[in-house]
């Protein structure tokens, strides 16, 4: 991974599609929406959207973090959401990765409880936004920065897992 990921700078200059694209080439085993039903391709589109807007990687942390985002930070709601990843193709990708991964369901509620004080910090961030992100009918937000965008709706990124862990390596290592 690049030292630097742009998507994730709280006043990154790329426009939402730009970062949409670095996201992608960074996690190119993501499910492909043109191999999913129409449902399954909105669900994990605007999902991918969500780990871009609010500066998420993919660990299991950032998950939890995106999915809190998405309740609290976004149009879609807790009931609507719930709909949406009951999804058969959501349902599966919890499967795979909990068997091919593996990742057991122990390990994500590990991660899913180390994730709760950043859960309730996404939570405070996502009322202090002046507007929520759209779950659905974005695209005039495309050609827009994500500095923009962040700025416009009162986003305020936390730190990423990948940041964190990178933060406590340095710290570690001047210590040494």
């Amino acid at each position: 991974m690049p030292a630097t990921i742009r998507y994730q700078e709280q006043n990154s200059t790329q426009t939402l599609q730009e970062a949409l694209d670095e996201y992608h080439a960074l996690n190119p085993n993501l499910l492909k929406p043109d191999e999913m039903s129409a449902n399954g391709a909105e669900l994990f589109s605007n999902h991918d959207l969500i780990h871009v807007v609010f500066g998420l990687d993919t660990s299991l942390h950032d998950e939890t973090l995106a999915d809190t985002w998405t309740i609290f930070g976004s149009s879609i709601g807790f009931w609507e959401y719930l709909k949406y990843i009951k999804n058969p193709e959501a349902m599966q990708v919890l499967q795979d990765l909990s068997v091919n991964g593996n990742t057991n369901y122990l390990t994500i509620a590990k991660e899913a409880i180390r994730a709760i004080p950043d859960v309730f910090k996404v939570i405070r961030r996502s009322r202090q936004m002046t507007q929520k992100w759209p779950w659905q009918n974005h695209q005039s937000y495309r050609l827009k920065t994500l500095g923009q965008i962040r700025q416009e709706l009162g986003i305020q990124l936390i730190a990423t897992a990948s940041e964190v862990m990178s933060e406590s390596h340095n710290s570690l290592s001047a210590h040494s």
